[in-house]
């Protein structure tokens, strides 16, 4: 067996699995544990199959008729495959399900499905929920982890209904699992732009002049997100900052070079780490029209790839 990508040799270590109960009404054969809906059973689960050093888990009494997404989601964040039916199967073959995503990549200045070659067009949406009222109602909460399912899972539908191919997200907190999340973006055919930046403190490029406005915690911040984030398929990009240019209205140039440095040093994290994916890295602005603060002159500023 060979890696299909990257064609390397490929050798399964697998487990049996069948995580049927001991007593209770799931006490028996012919049950399938591994739907969304028996979540609470496979889930505890997943950390120990994979601190097994198993590579591959053998499932039985599949239910073809039900949702297995959550669970092939979990095991490929842990680098996993199923054996379902005699047939290995990766669990990034559900991308070949309508509806699923393919890695992104960019050519020149447009972008592509990694897969089928096809051009792709951003539909996006700024996507941020946080409550208007209660102890969550506050900037610089991570609502896209797992125990904020009940805060993200009814706009799922939503933010599909509306046509968007992929989300904005805000504030995330790289210590965190994301996995139903992103799974659930995926189910949908939907992408995810990460931004780096925070409203916490050295989170983000200030208003200060360089180099004070690049503060030192904030490269690690940067490279615990993409190390957090890079192993899903539809992470479309990360944004490596949201508006700097807005902090010095009059003169986008006080701190612009701290803001390409560190998409700079994000990009080569990205570039020198042979196990993550090439995602890109950019920067978000506004868009004024001052004489030192435009749409022109900072296309050509962060257009420039520099070494310094």
């Amino acid at each position: 067996m060979f890696d299909a990508k990257t064609g390397d040799a490929f050798a399964v270590k697998g487990i049996d699995y069948y995580p049927r109960p001991n007593t209770g009404d799931l006490d028996e054969n012919n049950h399938d544990f591994f739907t969304d809906d028996n979540e609470a059973i496979w889930r505890p689960d997943i950390e120990y199959l994979a601190q097994s050093g198993a590579n591959a888990v053998r499932l039985y009494a599949v239910d073809p008729s039900k949702s297995h997404d959550l669970f092939m989601c979990a095991l490929r964040a842990k680098g996993m495959y199923a054996l379902v039916d005699l047939a290995l199967y990766a669990a990034f073959a559900v991308t070949d399900i309508q509806g699923y995503t393919n890695p992104i990549v960019i050519k020149n200045y447009k972008m592509f499905d990694a897969k089928t070659g096809a051009a792709f067009a951003v539909k996006g949406i700024d996507y941020y929920p946080r409550p208007n009222t209660g102890e969550y109602d506050e900037n610089n909460r991570d609502f896209f982890t797992d125990d904020f399912e009940d805060v993200w899972s009814p706009d799922i539908d939503y933010l599909a209904a509306t046509g968007a191919n992929a989300v904005r997200l805000y504030a995330v907190d790289p210590s965190k699992s994301h996995d139903k999340f992103m799974c659930a973006l995926r189910a949908k055919g939907m992408y995810a732009l990460i931004d780096f930046a925070a409203s916490c403190l050295n989170c983000a490029i200030t208003k200060q002049a360089y180099p004070a406005c690049y503060p030192a915690d904030l490269k690690t911040r940067g490279e615990m997100i993409i190390l957090a984030f890079a192993k899903y398929d539809n992470v479309l990009a990360f944004s490596a900052g949201n508006e700097v240019n807005n902090e010095v209205a009059a003169d986008a140039t006080i701190n612009a070079p701290c803001q390409k440095k560190f998409i700079r040093d994000m990009r080569a994290f990205v570039g020198n780490c042979p196990s993550i994916r090439k995602i890109p890295v950019g920067v978000v602005l506004a868009d004024p029209d001052l004489s030192k603060n435009n749409r022109e002159l900072n296309a050509k500023y962060y257009n420039c790839r520099t070494a310094t």
